[in-house]
């Protein structure tokens, strides 16, 4: 990879003139399956930037909660926006509300440890409907990276879904400005209670 690329695909990408492969397939892909489908009228999004600022029009029929401890970032949450960290989910919402979590970019950029991943799956879990979608994404140069598996609150409380339009549970693209450019989703289906 060359780093000078890299680097200006980043600054293209903030500046809203370049959408990377990862984006592509969470927005026209991922995103796609969950908009305006009355299976999923409450849906949890964990972490915000400037990038998803977009998002809360995309689903401004459905329950479309963010989340996120930063005060800088709460401008592009949606609606109903909670500034605090996914763990302390269960102040705000009775067990079973939503229909899908998704939580793209997150494990490696604030949930930066296994222990931390695991009380965010928990709760995750506790809040998710029994057949409810939780979408998790992996940087290959950030923690936690491929050890998803560790996780006991994943491997007893949901099971792997394929994603109809991918037809696969996990699915792989590249990110240019990384040096180790895998972006990895890994989708599930809530299994209950937690085995």
């Amino acid at each position: 990879m060359n780093p000078l690329r890299g680097r200006v695909e980043w600054v293209r990408w903030l500046m809203g003139r370049y959408r990377p492969e990862d984006r592509r397939v969470l927005e026209d892909v991922v995103l796609q399956r969950y908009r305006r489908n009355p299976n999923f009228a409450r849906i949890l999004f964990v972490g915000v930037a400037g990038y998803v600022r977009h998002y809360p029009r995309m689903f401004a029929e459905q329950t479309f909660v963010t989340i996120d401890p930063s005060l800088r970032r709460a401008p592009f949450g949606g609606r109903w926006h909670i500034r605090d960290r996914v763990e302390n989910l269960g102040a705000y919402f009775a067990p079973s509300y939503f229909d899908a979590v998704v939580m793209n970019g997150v494990i490696g950029w604030g949930l930066n440890d296994l222990p931390a991943v695991e009380r965010a799956i928990t709760v995750c879990h506790q809040h998710l409907r029994s057949g409810g979608e939780l979408l998790l994404s992996t940087d290959a140069d950030k923690p936690c990276h491929g050890q998803l598996a560790q996780v006991r609150a994943l491997s007893s409380g949901f099971v792997p879904a394929p994603l109809p339009t991918l037809g696969t549970p996990q699915y792989t693209t590249h990110v240019p400005w990384h040096e180790k450019s895998e972006h990895v989703f890994l989708f599930f289906q809530k299994r209950s209670p937690l085995a």
